[in-house]
């Protein structure tokens, strides 16, 4: 399991650079966050260049990512 998906990571970043945007999470992807300015329509990975390199897969049988932006 990478350290990025961990409740640390997320918490101390979150803190840092996005303390404003609530996290999402999104059962398609799990176990990955994000994070949506509100004036943006993108949903950005939490971690933003620190995740490059992790590999995931997506769950094409869940439907919460219709509609939606991600960067």
């Amino acid at each position: 399991m990478y350290p990025f998906f961990g409740n640390t990571f997320t918490t101390i970043w979150h803190k840092h650079f996005a303390n404003t945007s609530p996290i999402y999470k999104f059962r398609f992807i799990e176990p990955m966050s994000f994070v949506k300015n509100r004036f943006s329509l993108v949903y950005r990975n939490l971690g933003h260049y620190d995740t490059n390199g992790i590999f995931y897969g997506l769950d094409e049988t869940k439907n919460d990512f219709k509609k939606r932006c991600w960067y």
